[in-house]
């Protein structure tokens, strides 16, 4: 419950759809184009998972089973710092609803710059311009929702799709 699941796809960094695992575990990306895909599965205090290589191809699904393992992240790589960047994406409840009025926060990884803070309009999107090259955190919160907390990459324009799962109960 709460994982980070990052997938793009396999020879371009944008669109990038991230999602948080249910109640169940579980999680699903409707409407990606055929193509080559690269998942990312992380979970504070467990090792992450990379998947690479996963085949879409309509109307078939591809499933992709991930074992999390107790144990810490080894650093990440450093990222672009030359250049400009922008991020457009949309917001949605698992299941696809659009939804408005979500906290979408991008904080630059090496404090070198401000923090930004938008909220989605009614159609769940979202837009912060004028970024600098590199990495960025990305945390969205959705009432009643499990949050995503995230790193990205970001250089040139980038799109994402973030589904958030329902909160459980306990």
């Amino acid at each position: 419950v709460g994982a980070i699941i990052i997938v793009r796809p396999e020879r371009a960094p944008s669109p990038v759809r991230i999602a948080t695992a249910g109640t169940s575990g579980t999680f699903a990306f409707d409407g990606l184009p055929d193509g080559a895909y690269r998942a990312e599965v992380r979970r504070d205090g467990y090792v992450p998972i990379v998947k690479s290589g996963i085949r879409v191809r309509a109307p078939f699904r591809a499933v992709v089973e991930v074992l999390l393992l107790p144990g810490d992240a080894p650093p990440d790589p450093p990222a672009p710092t030359t250049g400009s960047a922008a991020l457009e994406g949309v917001v949605r409840v698992a299941g696809g609803a659009p939804l408005a009025e979500a906290r979408v926060r991008l904080t630059r990884a090496d404090g070198a710059d401000d923090s930004r803070t938008v909220l989605t309009d009614v159609a769940g999107a979202f837009t912060v311009p004028q970024l600098a090259s590199g990495r960025w955190r990305i945390d969205v919160q959705g009432a009643g929702l499990l949050p995503v907390r995230a790193s990205l990459d970001l250089d040139g324009d980038v799109a994402v799709d973030v589904q958030l799962a329902a909160q459980p109960a306990n």
